[in-house]
């Protein structure tokens, strides 16, 4: 899914509000407010975005904004990208609204659609499991008995 500008945060509504029997392989965002301030605009988006239950619902989010965007700060572009745990590229000079030809945009699609991607629920989580220490605790590893058994 690619949108733009307030288009990028309809996907996100629409993936928060409908239940998906399948998850986009990838979600680009461009040019994207990370918060909708004016109240004319407020009205027509649910604008408090739950991120937890978007993330879930695609396998990988990117951000792409640029540095003279005059209309979305490109700050708004850091921050919606650190919301979502998303790849963030920023641009030096596209504007807001870019050429007929946007190589950037391109670029990322084709490698999203070119590179393998294992989607596993939960994968971007730390996993507490790897801590030898603490599993052994849980589940020894060895014959020995655990602490609270001896």
């Amino acid at each position: 899914l690619v949108g733009h500008s307030l288009g990028a945060f309809i996907i996100l509504q629409y993936m928060e509000a409908v239940e998906m029997t399948e998850s986009p392989r990838a979600v680009v965002m461009v040019g994207a407010p990370y918060k909708v301030a004016k109240p004319e605009l407020r009205r027509l988006f649910l604008v408090d975005l739950d991120a937890d239950v978007a993330i879930w619902k695609a396998k990988e989010f990117y951000v792409i904004h640029s540095k003279d965007d005059t209309l979305v700060p490109v700050d708004h572009g850091r921050k919606l990208a650190a919301f979502l745990k998303a790849k963030f590229i920023e641009t030096e000079s596209d504007g807001h609204f870019m050429d007929a030809e946007y190589p950037i945009l391109l670029e990322t699609i084709d490698t999203i659609a070119t590179t393998p991607f294992e989607f596993a629920p939960g994968m971007s989580l730390p996993n507490d499991y790897e801590n030898k220490a603490w599993a052994d605790r849980i589940a020894p590893s060895s014959d020995r008995k655990p602490d609270w058994m001896t």
